[in-house]
């Protein structure tokens, strides 16, 4: 899903090139890092909100970093990035 990669690209709050994307039917799976939980929060949300995916699921490293950022997506409700 080409959207996804598009979509985190023109974030502002994300760093380019920082996250790659990989896709599994409509499972979406984030490869990379990101500075503090407000930009890992802003990456998934982003994900989440392309049409087509079911899921998302990180293998992104955690740096020290903000935990809030001024993020395009609206922020996740947290019960909805820790869903079984």
């Amino acid at each position: 899903m080409a959207e996804v990669a598009a979509r985190l690209s023109a974030e502002p709050a994300l760093r380019p090139g920082s996250i790659r994307v990989e896709v599994h039917g409509g499972t979406v799976i984030l490869h990379g890092a990101v500075r503090g939980i407000g930009e890992w929060q802003c990456a998934l949300a982003n994900a989440a909100l392309v049409s087509g995916v079911r899921s998302v699921a990180d293998f992104l490293v955690l740096e020290r970093g903000a935990r809030t950022v001024d993020c395009l997506a609206p922020r996740p409700d947290s019960s909805t990035i820790l869903a079984p």
